[in-house]
């Protein structure tokens, strides 16, 4: 399992070219219907947690995030009904779309504000909240969403903190999910990453301290704890595939 890369078609917005621009609400969230996991942040664990499996994959560059699995199979949602939201909570990658902080270029060292340009909730022709007003400033709306993506940062840099601090203190573990249904169907899940709960119980004092102290405990706690959603995964799978079938 490889972490989503959620937007691939990004264009920076800025008030010259996007004078025009407004947003749209979205009531429907089509665009992530293929999304089988995103990107969660750490404030999120214990929403998350309640109904699907956090769990820690590679990213596009490489490293480790943690992540939330939406689907037993790549290029699925399970969350997604006719472009509904299914779920009791909605991951803030999924919120914040169109928009997400990225490198303008790969030679970018700062991150701007950028939006799937594919996305129909925006553009000029859009019934919706403009973006910039009449002398090219921004509006309250896209302050709100440069604020948002600030605390955004924030969480990212706590995130960042987890996986260097469970990886120095070796406690991944590699896993792979086997699931095997009454049909003869089975489904193998790898390339997920866990935190390995024996190697946690014996971890030193000094250690669980600082894991303690700097937050991180609980969120290996909300992530163990979020790993029994796998059932419920399978359980939304079987009932995708009874209603195909209908």
């Amino acid at each position: 399992m490889t972490a989503t890369n959620f937007i691939d078609n990004l264009e920076v917005l800025n008030a010259e070219t996007h004078k025009n621009y407004k947003l749209a609400p979205l009531d429907k969230a089509e665009f992530a219907e293929k999304w089988s996991n995103t990107q969660v942040l750490p404030s999120e664990f214990p929403q998350v947690c309640r109904d699907m499996p956090i769990i820690f994959a590679k990213n596009a560059e490489g490293g480790l995030e943690a992540v939330v699995a939406m689907a037993v199979k790549d290029s699925q949602n399970l969350f997604l009904q006719d472009g509904k939201w299914t779920g009791n909570y909605m991951p803030a990658t999924l919120r914040q779309y169109p928009f997400i902080l990225a490198r303008a270029n790969k030679d970018a060292t700062d991150y701007a504000l950028c939006f799937d340009k594919t996305a129909k909730c925006i553009g000029a022709k859009i019934k919706g909240e403009a973006l910039f007003d009449k002398k090219g400033e921004q509006t309250e709306t896209t302050k709100n969403l440069l604020n948002f993506f600030k605390e955004v940062q924030k969480e990212v840099a706590l995130s960042d903190l987890m996986v260097k601090k469970l990886a120095e203190f070796d406690l991944f573990k590699d896993i792979e999910g086997h699931f095997e249904l009454g049909n003869g169907e089975k489904i193998t899940l790898r390339g997920m990453r866990i935190v390995d709960e024996d190697k946690l119980k014996n971890l030193e004092a000094e250690k669980v301290a600082e894991l303690n102290k700097s937050g991180l405990l609980f969120l290996i706690h909300t992530h163990l704890l979020s790993l029994g959603n796998f059932n419920q995964l399978m359980q939304r799978y079987l009932k995708t595939k009874a209603t195909d079938a209908a």
